[in-house]
């Protein structure tokens, strides 16, 4: 065989007891030269059962393959990638990259979503393993441009504004906005230069959200540049999510979304895009999350919320599918204290079988006051008030397409064949 792969299986179980347990799944794939960096990972993560696949080709097509196989045996929920795309690289769509590639199928369905940590030494590893604890979105920043959207009709900062009426009303206020102009008396900074968002951040922002242009290396608003994330020194670690261009290209170059993350007190998870996007299909998925943010969830979930709507409401295939994670997938994200939840609780709701014709199972490791079924244009489908942690949906007769099932605790996706 040209290409050869170890499996090796970090849990030491039964992989019948893997299926029965509540904890969810991560398949750690790396190269043979990170595969201690992957042992660390699965030490830290002892609320994940981790897995190690041990990589050695450089062809996306025998990856996933590779991938495929593993998942057959290991029912991971999330998948995260360790190395810099010349260890691992991600596959080419048109002219952007996609790591989701590695677990979708041929119509772009995927209930597992994928995060990378795009390193090149073990010390950018362990940099990144230092920030990579539980976070709470308590203050989130703003910037936009003063773009049309095409889709929507409204200027970049009129959506973020409205995003971050939504965000407030989950106890998430926005603690600096950053917009080009003056947005018609809008109370924001009109015109920020890069020193004024680098300030905000440091000031503590939990959540940065921009839209508007941008190149591999920096932002158009703001003119913010790699080389200004220097003087970053906030100690919350940001999670940054911009609707912007090629901010996330990373093959053969340091981009932007690595720029973030590779600084002491950078971010300690992007989303961003690796391709020429029509970005305001990205904005519209962040609204969709900011509507549907849950009182906990993770952070491959936020992301999955995200690339469902685009493929399945919006249209935008290629755009979602080059969206690209940098992170954990796992990592814990929970609402402020005012939400009355606790981050460090596991809410667990285990979906059965997933992809679903006919039924759908569910279970939760409480009772949940009430489950709610959305479909993927945010319309509320089913409202279930249950007696027990045990619950079965019939969908036979729903279309096809991807749903979400929310409690007040936590969220889960599923994909109706």
């Amino acid at each position: 065989m040209r290409y050869l792969y170890t499996f090796l299986l970090l849990a030491v179980a039964d992989m019948c007891c893997l299926h029965l347990q509540a904890q969810e799944k991560m398949l750690i794939l790396t190269p043979a030269c990170f595969s201690r960096c992957a042992d660390s990972l699965k030490e830290n993560k002892n609320d994940v059962i981790c897995a190690k696949l041990v990589c050695s080709s450089s062809e996306s097509l025998t990856i996933k393959q590779s991938i495929d196989s593993m998942l057959g045996y290991f029912d991971a929920d999330y998948l995260l990638i360790l190395g810099d795309y010349e260890f691992i690289p991600s596959h080419r769509i048109q002219d952007g990259l996609s790591d989701i590639y590695y677990t979708c199928d041929s119509n772009g369905f995927t209930s597992v979503p994928v995060g990378r940590f795009p390193i090149q030494t073990e010390t950018e590893f362990y940099a990144l393993l230092r920030k990579n604890t539980a976070h709470t979105l308590a203050k989130a920043i703003t910037i936009a441009s003063a773009e049309k959207s095409t889709l929507t009709d409204k200027c970049d900062w009129e959506r973020l504004r409205e995003i971050s009426m939504l965000l407030e009303q989950k106890h998430i206020p926005t603690t600096g906005e950053y917009f080009d102009g003056s947005q018609n008396g809008l109370d924001a900074e009109g015109n920020p230069d890069a020193d004024d968002i680098v300030t905000a951040v440091n000031q503590g922002a939990d959540l940065l959200l921009y839209a508007g242009h941008g190149d591999y290396t920096g932002w158009n608003t703001g003119m913010l540049t790699n080389t200004h994330l220097r003087n970053l020194y906030n100690t919350r670690y940001p999670i940054i999510m911009a609707a912007a261009c090629n901010n996330g290209h990373f093959a053969g170059r340091t981009c932007m979304a690595e720029a973030w993350l590779n600084q002491e007190y950078g971010a300690k998870a992007v989303i961003m895009s690796s391709s020429l996007c029509d970005w305001d299909a990205n904005l519209e998925a962040l609204a969709y999350m900011g509507k549907h943010l849950p009182g906990q969830t993770t952070l491959g979930k936020l992301w999955l919320t995200m690339y469902q709507y685009a493929c399945d409401s919006l249209h935008r295939n290629v755009e979602a599918q080059t969206w690209m994670l940098f992170g954990d997938p796992s990592l814990c994200i929970a609402l402020p204290a005012g939400n009355n939840i606790h981050p460090t609780k596991n809410h667990t709701l285990l979906l059965y079988p997933n992809p679903a014709q006919n039924h759908i199972h569910l279970h939760c490791d409480d009772i949940p006051a009430a489950i709610f079924v959305y479909n993927s244009a945010g319309t509320l489908i089913q409202h279930i008030t249950p007696d027990n942690n045990h619950t079965d949906i019939d969908i036979s007769s729903w279309p096809s397409g991807y749903y979400i099932i929310q409690t007040e605790n936590t969220s889960a996706f599923f994909c109706k064949q």
